[in-house]
């Protein structure tokens, strides 16, 4: 038994306590970061359990242009999206044409993408 005196009194350390048990949910992907003055753009794209990845790209991104007082972050997930921007479909570049966010930049990536094998056409 181990006992620590303080101020006196005799205090005996607990032995009997367990953690408690904790489920962790986790994911694993991989990922890839594009840089620009304006924009940043993070593709992702999610691991299965068998190691291999899922056919989508889902894309973090961040609006660093000074118009706003603190950088927009918008959450992208539609792959078809994707490509229609870079084919340049209407209904797909209303969005980034609302926005006034720069259609070529956002072009370069998702081409960059195609490129990697990441988004498939």
């Amino acid at each position: 038994m181990e006992r620590i005196k303080i101020n006196g009194e005799w205090y005996v350390k607990e032995t009997n306590s367990k953690p408690l048990p904790i489920e962790i949910e986790t994911s694993k992907f991989k990922g890839v970061n594009f840089e620009f003055d304006d924009y940043a753009f993070e593709a992702t794209m999610l691991e299965k359990d068998d190691g291999t990845y899922y056919d989508s790209v889902d894309i973090k991104f961040t609006d660093k242009r000074p118009d706003y007082k603190d950088w927009k972050q918008e959450y992208w997930d539609n792959n078809n999206w994707f490509i229609g921007v870079l084919e340049d479909v209407p209904e797909s570049l209303e969005d980034l044409k609302e926005s006034n966010i720069d259609i070529p930049t956002v072009k370069v990536v998702f081409q960059k993408l195609v490129d990697m094998g990441w988004l498939k056409k």
